[in-house]
């Protein structure tokens, strides 16, 4: 051993395999990111639930369909009827995502800023 440290790891760059390294601001902002494309993606998803949910495709007349509809898509859980509770948690997903996201970056920001200030000793 040389006794020499390390030089500090830099945000953003790869490692020697080829593998990024990422700052937690970067990867607060890829979360973000990541909510929105799955917001994106969740929308035609849910068009067609409801599409589906109109058809009625499990049969609402004959005996399995009315059990289903009682037991499973009618069934009251906290916040609801399952089926529609299911739905705004899809619907809510990508948001959530983003918001954490968001959050993060911003909570980094403001550590990154506090780093700037002088210290307490030094302000007169």
């Amino acid at each position: 051993m040389s006794g020499a440290s390390e030089p500090p790891r830099q945000i953003g760059t790869r490692n020697a395999l080829g593998v990024e390294r990422l700052g937690t601001e970067q990867i607060a902002n890829r979360l973000a990111g990541l909510g929105d494309d799955l917001h994106r993606k969740i929308a035609p998803l849910l068009a067609e639930i409801r599409q589906l949910e109109g058809s009625q495709p499990w049969g609402a007349t004959d005996r399995a369909g009315k059990e289903f509809l009682k037991d499973l898509y009618h069934l009251q859980v906290d916040g609801g009827q399952l089926n529609e509770v299911l739905k705004k948690i899809l619907e809510n997903a990508g948001s959530a995502l983003t918001n954490i996201g968001g959050a993060g970056a911003v909570a980094m920001k403001t550590y990154g800023d506090a780093d700037e200030l002088p210290p307490v000793d030094k302000l007169a």
